[in-house]
């Protein structure tokens, strides 16, 4: 897993000066105790923005893609033949802490998207402007329980050549 997509330890806030923070580092810290650092990027006054504090090793997270099994419906597209092919996406967390938390679930994908559970924000992504299977970002935002599971599936096609 590349860091994108490891669960990360984040805070999240607007700006509540009356003009822009430049870049410049930021240090976490809660009740006396140093949580971590950060570099914070420039917020205008009123942005939300989200500074990654830590990972957070006590969060498990899986996703798996698996082609769902079927013909594989030939498409042509510019001069082009293509193979459309049908996509069944996961995504598992774990609450492995003693207290609830919010979890922000990003699943990004190239393709049509088919169906997802749990009423997930959808988002064209705009480095697929140019590509033949537009780019997509489901973003689930969930509170979890200690101990507590969520599991979310979405299906899609993307054409491969």
């Amino acid at each position: 897993k590349s860091d994108e997509d490891l669960p990360w330890d984040a805070l999240r806030f607007r700006n509540p000066l009356g003009f822009p923070m430049t870049t410049a580092p930021a240090m976490i810290v809660a009740d006396g105790r140093f949580l971590g650092q950060q570099i914070s990027p420039w917020v205008n006054a009123g942005e939300q923005t989200t500074l990654r504090v830590n990972k957070a090793l006590s969060i498990r997270t899986v996703s798996s893609e698996h082609e769902v099994e079927g013909q594989r419906a030939g498409y042509e597209a510019y001069g082009k033949m293509y193979r459309k092919a049908k996509v069944q996406a996961e995504v598992l967390a774990n609450n492995h802490r003693n207290e609830r938390v919010t979890l922000v679930i990003r699943k990004r994908f190239s393709g049509e998207l088919i169906s997802a559970e749990g009423e997930p924000k959808t988002r064209l992504r705009e480095e697929g402007a140019w590509s033949i299977n537009p780019r997509n970002e489901l973003i689930w935002t969930v509170d979890l329980a200690p101990g507590e599971e969520v599991r979310f599936v979405c299906t899609y096609t993307v054409l491969a050549s």
